[in-house]
């Protein structure tokens, strides 16, 4: 059975005012809590003791790993309700059972029972924090109403604006909304978001630091510049920055190695025994291999052969944007590479085997033979297929332009297409062949000018082409009519 993320005993910090309400006053306001997964699935809040007045703790009751107090507010008391914790990692922490106070609120929301877990739902919270943007020294907006989007993937496929600054200067991809978000996440319609990377952020004005993001544009330019300076003229040449996202995980996978998995993919078991394959990828049955999860041992053969190789398929840019990503730097680029490498593995193997004479068993099993294959994990999307074992997938689409949707319908209804396609040739060659018949029938009977003959001919077409060009005493008539002129 998979162990579920987060396991029991994880715990992290969240960027969320949670407030606990009680007898008419919040005897908690904390901005950043602590959310903890006593058990799987059902995580519930910590906070730091100093966020209660002292006042409000009653009635304490000693434990070895925690302290018992009543929660007493303005004569009322809950009583058990506050544990103060006084070992571990939560040391110094306080919870309160959610049944204890009267009401609980996330920013502006209240909540019901206990919190969401982040990693398996959306969430969107009504806000009343003071939120400002500034781009160089320019505020481009400023809100006291914020919405705040707790995703565990996309909320939908983005749209980007351009900001344009008062000297002139535009900005791209800094600023993103939804048109059409996921029904979870629905709320953030007509809103807009900001890249908190490249952004100052104030809130309740006071300036965020700025995140960082691991692999940054200008952490994957100076780590090419430094390892593979050869790559960047043809990196910076990409038109489109999916195929820059391509190309550097295969370098970063031939430089350090490890496993690479998308953002839309999940874990469903521990990835050790993966450990064991020198380079492997997840392989859907569909054609042509996945990219979203790689994994390779430092400096393998393969990504060696791969990057080196890479330049090769830049020399020529297809008029839709799906081929040029995806023959350039994607899947099927990198199918193509997964083969030629293959072919040339599976020749120097077989010229071990056949010099080894005798010892070709022992050939089998040595690291000279094992250590540059290359292994596929099944994750097969067709119906029936066995249910995966490491990852799951969700909704990503977060680079395909407008032809995407065209290949992704043709993938989708092959065996439609397949069919329409048929049909449509059979009906158009047999169409074309009567037609060619009922010409060359015409042109025998006007050069023998024989009236009666030529009506003969035009009753026995009519009835087979009436049901495809023109009801059947139309086109009957016409051919009489025809027939009597040529007299």
């Amino acid at each position: 059975m998979p162990v579920p993320f987060p396991p029991a005993g994880y715990s992290e910090d969240v960027w969320r005012r949670v407030r606990l309400l009680f007898n008419g006053q919040f005897v908690v306001d904390a901005n950043v809590p602590k959310l903890v997964w006593e058990r799987p699935y059902t995580p519930v809040y910590y906070f730091q003791s100093s966020t209660v007045r002292p006042e409000y703790l009653t009635n304490k009751q000693p434990g070895d790993e925690a302290d018992i107090y009543d929660l007493t507010v303005n004569g009322k008391t809950s009583p058990s309700a506050v544990r103060l914790v006084k070992t571990g990692d939560l040391k110094d922490y306080i919870k309160i059972e959610y049944n204890k106070v009267d009401a609980w609120f996330e920013e502006d929301e209240r909540i019901f029972s206990h919190p969401k877990d982040p990693y398996k739902r959306i969430i969107v919270l009504q806000s009343s924090k003071k939120v400002q943007i500034e781009i160089d020294g320019v505020e481009v907006a400023s809100t006291s109403r914020p919405k705040l989007l707790y995703e565990t993937g996309l909320p939908g496929n983005a749209s980007y604006y351009v900001i344009k600054l008062p000297n002139g200067d535009r900005k791209h991809g800094l600023a993103w909304w939804y048109k059409t978000a996921k029904i979870e996440s629905a709320g953030i319609e007509g809103h807009i978001a900001f890249y908190d990377e490249k952004v100052d952020v104030r809130v309740d004005g006071v300036l965020n630091e700025r995140p960082t993001t691991l692999w940054s544009s200008a952490e994957s330019r100076e780590f090419l510049q430094r390892e593979y300076s050869w790559f960047l003229p043809i990196y910076d040449s990409y038109r489109h920055p999916v195929q820059r996202v391509d190309s550097l995980k295969y370098f970063i996978m031939r430089h350090y190695g490890g496993i690479y998995v998308d953002m839309d993919n999940g874990c469903l078991e521990s990835l050790e025994p993966l450990r064991y394959y020198p380079a492997f990828t997840t392989d859907g049955g569909e054609g042509p291999l996945f990219i979203n999860i790689l994994g390779a041992a430092p400096h393998h053969p393969f990504y060696e052969y791969m990057t080196n190789n890479i330049w090769a398929y830049n020399l020529f840019y297809y008029p839709l944007p799906y081929l040029t990503v995806s023959y350039n730097s994607g899947r099927w680029f990198f199918t193509s590479m997964w083969e030629k490498y293959h072919d040339s593995v599976n020749r120097r193997n077989w010229n071990l085997v056949h010099s080894a004479g005798e010892g070709a068993d022992q050939i089998h099993t040595s690291d000279a033979y094992n250590k540059d294959q290359l292994y596929r994990v099944a994750m097969e999307s067709r119906r029936g297929a066995e249910p995966w074992v490491f990852w799951n997938e969700g909704a990503g689409l977060t680079w395909e332009q407008w032809d995407f949707s065209i290949f992704h319908w043709i993938g989708e209804n092959a065996a439609k297409v397949i069919r329409i396609t048929v049909a449509v040739t059979v009906g158009l060659s047999l169409l074309t062949s009567l037609l060619v018949w009922r010409c060359c029938c015409r042109g025998r009977k006007v050069k023998s000018n024989a009236t009666g003959g030529f009506k003969s001919v035009a009753a026995l077409l009519t009835p087979v082409l009436s049901p495809v060009l023109t009801p059947a005493k139309e086109k009957r008539e016409f051919f009489i009519k025809k027939g009597h002129d040529m007299v």
